[in-house]
């Protein structure tokens, strides 16, 4: 009786074996048709310089400062020191033909005053410096890099835009402490004559 149910207990591990192996296969097979595929997607964006990114978390430098208002309860709900959660608001980096547009809330601290009147958001609108876009295969993503100006302040933008359409970017600037965002991205269509 012990042996037949010894038996029973090795098929039974087995054919758990053999059906988590079957389901690995499937499923590797499928996201690497759909990363093809998004890569596809993913190139005519960056090629057609047409897409939008949606910050949904920003990731600010932890500094003394910075941690001690997160400690005394001053950050949105369901954000950290290193993650305020920035879903439900317009946080965008937009990118249209030549020029570019942003609008991305700031947590963190000013290194120089920006003077009254002055954004407390990341905002830039124009023409951008430097700009670079090219695939990195080894890391399997588009990597953007570009520099622009508003009023007195200068930023300059690494974004890392990968096949699933979800993007990383860091934004360093003349007068703040960098800081960054992650979110998705998604193309600007076209609209009609």
């Amino acid at each position: 009786m012990q042996s037949i149910a010894n038996k029973r207990g090795l098929i039974t591990k087995i054919a758990a074996l053999v059906l988590s192996c079957a389901l690995w296969v499937g499923c590797s097979t499928t996201s690497k048709t759909a990363e093809q595929t998004d890569n596809g997607a993913i190139k005519t964006m960056v090629e057609q310089q047409s897409f939008e990114f949606i910050a949904e978390w920003a990731n600010p430098l932890n500094t003394n400062g910075f941690n001690q208002i997160a400690t005394i309860g001053l950050l949105p709900p369901g954000s950290m020191a290193n993650q305020i959660n920035l879903m439900g608001g317009s946080n965008y980096l937009r990118w249209q033909g030549d020029s570019v547009s942003a609008y991305l809330s700031y947590y963190g601290e000013r290194q120089i005053s920006g003077g009254y009147n002055q954004a407390t958001a990341i905002e830039f609108e124009g023409l951008p410096e430097n700009y670079t876009a090219s695939y990195n295969p080894k890391k399997n993503r588009y990597e953007i890099r570009f520099d622009i100006s508003h009023q007195v302040e200068r930023y300059t933008v690494n974004a890392y835009l990968f096949p699933n359409k979800r993007f990383s970017m860091n934004v360093s600037s003349s007068h703040r402490q960098p800081i960054g965002y992650r979110g998705y991205a998604m193309a600007i269509e076209e609209s009609g004559p």
